[in-house]
């Protein structure tokens, strides 16, 4: 019995060991808390107005990213719409856009890159808490559609437009319903992983409707 137990603390604070440690890398942590974290926010208020640039309209925003452990920040060009609608409609999107930056709702931690979280913190840390017909069927869902299609993003770009493109894209291609479902699940643990970790605000899978 006592050896179970002691097992247990043993992997619950490796576990926390390593969460700590993606924590401190991604975070510059103690900037996120608190006073702290409001006045970086309000520091950071972005209005940048929409361009058009050839046949698109375009808006530049700053962003924080992160090279070698360190974290910069970058400027990063965002195609909103054709150069065919009005400004005031571009506007419009381009506010949908920088609102979730503008109100802190995107942290420092967002700019991890979603593969590395996944295969240095998720599948080490969280998996093996999950029944074993569930690991096996997520880490399929991972490998085969999640790693491909976001590995190369941060965990910020995953925004409700960006998911709900994806999973009407696996629709289209007449991915059957059920891997779809499998799929969102496997997604949706992930991203409340990374809520847990503090490295998003909110779960953006969080009442998206999937395609029937």
């Amino acid at each position: 019995m006592a050896t179970s137990a002691n097992s247990n603390l043993v992997m619950h604070t490796s576990r926390q060991a390593e969460r700590d440690r993606v924590a401190l890398e991604a975070n510059d942590i103690g900037e996120l808390r608190g006073e702290n974290f409001e006045a970086m926010a309000k520091r950071r208020h972005q209005g940048p107005k929409p361009k058009k640039e050839n046949n698109f309209w375009y808006v530049r925003i700053w962003q924080d990213s992160f090279e070698n452990g360190a974290r910069i920040r970058k400027r990063q060009r965002i195609k909103l719409a054709p150069a065919t609608m009005s400004l005031r409609e571009v506007q419009k999107i381009a506010d949908e856009i920088l609102r979730p930056i503008n109100q802190g709702l995107i942290t420092v931690g967002s700019a991890v890159n979603f593969g590395d979280y996944v295969e240095r913190e998720y599948i080490p840390g969280d998996l093996p808490f999950l029944a074993s017909t569930t690991q096996a069927c997520y880490q399929g869902a991972i490998r085969k559609h999640l790693e491909p299609s976001f590995g190369a993003l941060s965990l910020r770009d995953l925004t409700p437009r960006t998911l709900k493109q994806f999973f009407s894209g696996m629709a289209n291609q007449s991915v059957p319903y059920p891997t779809i479902v499998k799929v969102r699940d496997a997604l949706s643990s992930i991203l409340r992983s990374a809520v847990e970790d503090e490295l998003l605000v909110k779960n953006p899978l969080k009442g998206l409707k999937l395609p029937v």
